[in-house]
């Protein structure tokens, strides 16, 4: 018997359901990986993501030698060439079954339904695991016997079924995001609720890009987190399950997956056309010092600290009043830890028109969020260089007539607009 792990978006062998069930089934074991190029370009993904799958994947190999499992690299070009794709390969072999973790984002759902449907009828064995999530979709209802849309009591209902689960972690590993967890845990973690909005200091776990493609196991997460700070780390064991929330949401309503408002109320808005605007937004040069070092952050570094992913999205949704969905895609071009569910659920929050969003009259100020997060300027100065001289209180209270739109007036404009609806 050979038993086939199809890897995906679990790029590791610590804690992966699919491949110990796998090995405890005995008999040779093969790994395999499907790249599908213009898939991941439909998906908006950037170069930056598609580098670290490939690091990853290298770092996987080089696991699973340890494990003595060889890994075997794929191609097509999109979903829809899987399932035949996978055939052929098990065809190539003898007895075989198929193993693999499940995704919850539509296309992949569909992808893994087709591929379902495809090989059992032609006699092949399928076994699906959960993996993503800490509390997977399906396993959580509010009272209704409808899925939780407010993060609160969704947050308290997974608290309450993970209190007395014991995760078992199999076959430990020495790579890097093993190490950078342990360092954050027990370095930083006790200050990530003071920390983790300032950044100009490192207070955040820097993990999401292993977290995105599963190179880290977001339960070695939790359960590091639970047993080195159970207090002071549940600010970060929270934002894991935000993740969760997330991924929940895109399950239960894949029309968000098809780029819909969450709340189809807001389908009527009347968005600014992007023009000139939009660009001087994704180029960081729109007068306000904290958003355009968090643009250049970005487009430099591939990486934004989270604060200020939620305050230059909602300039450019509120002040600007640009459809939030040029944003999601300029995020996914450059985020390298892009993943959908949680950048989608991002953008709706700070737009209001998500699940559990930000009430649409709260508006951030992005001068006083400036001078709150980054009170030296520290932060600005690093990528904004031209702006290395100026007194921190100038960078916080710049002239108004370099921004690109009047602070006041359009908050009121877009709160007006919603209010009409």
């Amino acid at each position: 018997m050979i038993n086939i792990v199809w890897f995906r978006n679990d790029l590791r062998i610590t804690d992966n359901p699919a491949l110990t069930a796998a090995l405890k089934e005995g008999g040779k074991v093969q790994a395999i990986y499907i790249r599908c190029p213009k898939q991941w370009q439909q998906h908006g993904w950037g170069k930056n993501k598609i580098d670290f799958i490939e690091q990853c994947l290298f770092s996987l190999e080089k696991q699973l030698s340890t494990i003595k499992v060889p890994l075997k690299i794929l191609e097509c070009t999109t979903f829809k060439q899987v399932p035949k794709l996978l055939l052929e390969f098990c065809q190539t072999q003898k007895d075989t079954a198929v193993y693999y973790n499940r995704e919850y984002e539509l296309n992949e759902v569909r992808r893994d339904e087709a591929t379902t449907d495809f090989l059992s009828k032609n006699k092949l064995e399928l076994h699906a695991f959960d993996d993503q999530c800490l509390v997977p979709p399906g396993s959580v209802y509010n009272l209704q016997n409808k899925p939780y849309t407010v993060f609160t009591p969704f947050k308290k209902a997974c608290y309450k079924i993970l209190a007395p689960q014991k995760f078992k972690l199999t076959n430990p590993h020495n790579g890097d995001p093993q190490k950078m967890l342990a360092d954050f845990c027990e370095e930083r973690l006790s200050l990530y609720k003071q920390q983790r909005d300032f950044p100009a200091i490192d207070g955040t776990s820097r993990l999401s890009a292993y977290l995105a493609v599963g190179a880290i196991s977001v339960r070695e997460c939790y359960l590091t987190a639970q047993k080195i700070a159970p207090n002071t780390g549940l600010t970060w064991m929270d934002e894991l399950l935000w993740r969760d929330f997330y991924r929940h949401i895109v399950w239960h309503f894949p029309d968000v997956c098809r780029g819909y408002n969450f709340n189809r109320k807001y389908d009527k808005l009347k968005w600014n056309p992007p023009g000139d605007n939009l660009k001087r937004w994704q180029a960081g040069e729109t007068g306000i010092p904290i958003i355009d070092a968090a643009m250049r952050q970005l487009t430099t570094t591939g990486w934004m600290h989270n604060r200020l992913r939620m305050i230059v999205a909602m300039f450019l949704s509120k002040n600007l009043f640009i459809d939030w969905r040029y944003g999601e895609e300029f995020f996914a071009e450059h985020l390298v830890d892009i993943d959908f569910a949680s950048n989608n659920g991002g953008w709706q929050w700070s737009a209001s028109t998500g699940t559990d969003a930000a009430p649409y009259f709260r508006i951030f100020n992005p001068l006083s969020q400036s001078e709150k997060f980054d009170p030296k300027g520290v932060f600005i100065k690093k990528y904004c260089s031209e702006l290395k001289n100026i007194a921190a209180q100038k960078l916080h209270n710049p002239d108004p007539a370099n921004i690109i739109v009047d602070l006041k007036t359009s908050r009121a404009t877009a709160i007006e607009a919603f209010k009409n609806l």
